[in-house]
């Protein structure tokens, strides 16, 4: 019990998160920037750089810069609302369907048979090219994201943070990746 007590503070112990934060601002975004993966990092306020002189950090409070946007996961369920919609059907009955293709081994197999060698890609392409907009990252109307493009930049981010930094962020679930929809950051 005490050990898990020790890795809980260590854990949660917000000025490490600020310093890992302050890497991702420091060494991964002008990378990102620069070859027009335009994915940013909230900046934290820990009087370096660009956020002042005075640490708004303690080991209980994280204050960082306001990064605006959606959340992918609102965005997932706009594009899956409006799939449905397009399709005739209802969200349940497209997530009753995924459910049973995902489970079945035939369908598994069809879609592995299909591919390049690069099963990834082959499922990531299959499940997301409905939700492909001929315009770019965003489609009209309605302002809907390109979710394969949206896909490739945060895979080429993160493979840029993994493999060239040594580093990455830890929690990168739908609701803390967000796309601003006036400059299509991520």
């Amino acid at each position: 019990l005490r050990k898990q007590e020790e890795i809980f503070n260590t854990e949660f112990d917000y000025r490490r998160e600020a310093a890992n934060l302050r890497r991702m601002c420091d060494e991964v975004q002008p990378h990102c920037l620069a070859t027009g993966l335009n994915v940013r990092f909230p900046t934290p306020f820990d009087g370096k750089g660009e956020s002042g002189a005075t640490s708004l950090i303690t080991r209980r409070v994280l204050v960082s810069t306001l990064c605006p946007g959606n959340s992918v996961e609102k965005m997932s369920d706009q594009l899956l609302t409006l799939f449905a919609r397009q399709r005739g059907t209802t969200v349940e009955a497209l997530n009753e369907e995924y459910k049973r293709r995902r489970d079945d081994p035939d369908y598994v197999a069809e879609l592995i048979s299909q591919s390049s060698g690069n099963e990834l890609k082959v499922s990531r392409d299959r499940c997301l090219q409905p939700l492909v907009s001929p315009t770019g990252i965003w489609g009209t109307p309605p302002q809907l994201p390109n979710g394969p493009q949206l896909l490739q930049r945060i895979y080429d981010a993160y493979g840029f943070m993994i493999f060239e930094k040594g580093c990455f962020n830890p929690d990168p679930h739908a609701g803390n990746v967000l796309v601003d929809e006036q400059t299509y950051t991520i």
